[in-house]
């Protein structure tokens, strides 16, 4: 059913796949970080990092990459996860999203315009807010974005493929 109903094109080498497993790899392993260190796991997120490992670890914090140019938390924040239930949300979303729109693009091109849309997406955060954040959500907002124009786009040729 996973491969018949919500990703018809699923293959083990795409881009979608491979992303969401590095997500999880790095999830794991900044979880397995923060249990070994003093502040442990974060009690508000069930499965938290703590505030350090976070930062630690390269979190979207805006007055350090202001300030300090640390221009590389743009990136790395898109592969790190608060708790739990913050990466089974955005792995499902990017699953379900990034599948159908990389059968379009084709993986290089998916590849591409998931680091544009969410380094984009981080920058844009960073000057419009002073919150740290952390998550793939800018690049899956960018997904969503571009899912909805490539409907509207081709919404007279929906229908037509099967006369």
């Amino acid at each position: 059913m996973w491969t018949t109903q919500f990703c018809q094109n699923f293959t083990v080498w795409s881009f979608t796949f491979l992303n969401v497993l590095v997500q999880l790899i790095v999830f794991i392993a900044s979880l397995i970080y923060t249990s070994t260190t003093d502040q442990g796991i974060n009690d508000h997120w069930f499965l938290g990092n703590s505030l350090e490992t976070l930062d630690k670890w390269g979190a979207r914090m805006p007055y350090k990459i202001k300030e300090d140019m640390e221009l590389h938390r743009l990136v790395l924040s898109l592969y790190l996860n608060q708790g739990f239930s913050q990466i089974v949300v955005n792995l499902l979303a990017q699953l379900f999203s990034g599948f159908m729109l990389e059968a379009q693009l084709g993986s290089l091109r998916m590849l591409f315009f998931f680091f544009w849309v969410g380094i984009a997406g981080n920058f844009f955060a960073t000057i419009a807010d002073d919150e740290y954040a952390t998550g793939a959500e800018p690049a899956i907002f960018g997904m969503f974005t571009a899912l909805a124009g490539m409907y509207v786009y081709y919404w007279g040729e929906m229908g037509k493929s099967g006369r």
